[in-house]
């Protein structure tokens, strides 16, 4: 990508919208972002790089803030390799986390499903099982 990149350009090739890539510059993501003389943005490659980088975050269910905090620690003249590590491990611990908590709620939509049957319900829908 040449440097001098407008928004437009920018969003086709990321994939990203027009709207969330300036949500993102907002939110202090991209940096300072050049502008040419009427105002316009103009992204280079380092803009791009971020958005790539958002991209696979989101991918990997990373927070806003978490994305925020791998930024600046990428950006920084050292980079705390640990600082790192452990957004991820965090990231990871939730996630199992939430997997648990899913297969406890397949569990008792299994139990339910297993209770409600074609005659269960009397002369009323409301009596079946499943609303009880």
């Amino acid at each position: 990508m040449k440097t001098g990149t407008t928004i437009g350009t920018l969003a086709k090739t990321t994939g990203f919208s027009v709207a969330a890539i300036r949500f993102y510059e907002a939110k202090g993501l991209l940096g300072l972002v050049d502008r040419t003389a009427n105002g316009r943005r103009s992204f280079g490659p380092a803009e791009l790089a971020s958005l790539k980088f958002i991209a696979r975050c989101r991918d990997a269910g990373m927070s806003l803030d978490n994305i925020q905090q791998l930024l600046a620690l990428r950006d920084g003249t050292i980079t705390p390799c640990e600082d790192v590590r452990q957004l991820v491990d965090q990231r990871i611990a939730e996630v199992r986390e939430k997997i648990e908590s899913m297969k406890a709620f397949v569990t008792n939509l299994e139990a339910l499903s297993k209770q409600c049957s074609p005659g269960c319900c009397g002369p009323a829908p409301s009596e079946c099982v499943v609303f009880q």
